[in-house]
């Protein structure tokens, strides 16, 4: 399945989903955390060259949210 343009976002979306993370399409692609603490959001067609570097970082603070240290 084609989830994003960019093709390393695309490549980080289905490691993520094999991971367990859930993808929900619309106008923009929302990843859900598998176990429901949250979720990131991505562009279908991302026109920043920080996207990617953006996604990591969200998907960074959101599972240190769900493992404090």
């Amino acid at each position: 399945m084609h989830y994003c343009n960019d093709k390393d976002i695309n490549r980080l979306i289905k490691k993520m989903l094999r991971s367990g993370w859930r993808f929900e399409a619309g106008r923009h692609g929302k990843l859900r955390h598998p176990e429901g603490i949250g979720f990131i959001t991505f562009p279908k067609t991302p026109s920043d060259h920080r996207c990617l570097k953006n996604m990591l970082r969200d998907i960074r603070r959101l599972e240190s949210t769900n493992n404090p240290s």
